[in-house]
């Protein structure tokens, strides 16, 4: 099951986070997390993503961090989500509160049981959803 979200990841070097239109406030708990995703696109999804990742410490950010950690992990099927921000790096920046940060890495939360949250689990079926597709859609981050 893991390899095959790697292998979906892999192939999605097209997919970027790029400029945004929408506006999210992630300032509710997450005991609202339920009714959250019931409206939210997947930019606010990937953007509640990054933060969780930030804040537990499974946040990689900058590519040489990520090729370094790539070159020296023994579990690289550990990793969940890889985003490269070349438009909007800005964006990127100020949602992981990281100066210059054109892309990231997020490791699982969870690796013995497979659990995955319900912001990871809605960009999982995004990405299977377009698996096959020869172009890869672009994720739009919200600007706020």
């Amino acid at each position: 099951m893991v390899k095959e979200y790697t292998k979906s990841l892999s192939n999605t070097s097209t997919t970027s986070v790029d400029s945004g239109i929408f506006d999210v406030d992630l300032t509710q708990s997450d005991d609202n997390a339920t009714d959250m995703t019931k409206d939210m696109s997947i930019g606010e999804a990937v953007k509640k993503i990054l933060t969780d990742a930030k804040s537990d410490n499974r946040l990689i950010f900058g590519v040489k961090d990520a090729i370094k950690h790539f070159n020296e992990t023994e579990n690289p099927e550990h990793s969940l989500f890889f985003f490269m921000a070349p438009n909007s790096a800005e964006k990127l920046s100020r949602i992981i509160n990281s100066d210059g940060a054109s892309c990231a890495l997020v490791q699982r939360s969870d690796v013995i049981n497979d659990v995955y949250n319900k912001f990871e689990t809605i960009l999982i079926d995004h990405c299977e959803d377009f698996w096959d597709e020869v172009v890869q859609p672009i994720i739009r981050l919200p600007e706020k």
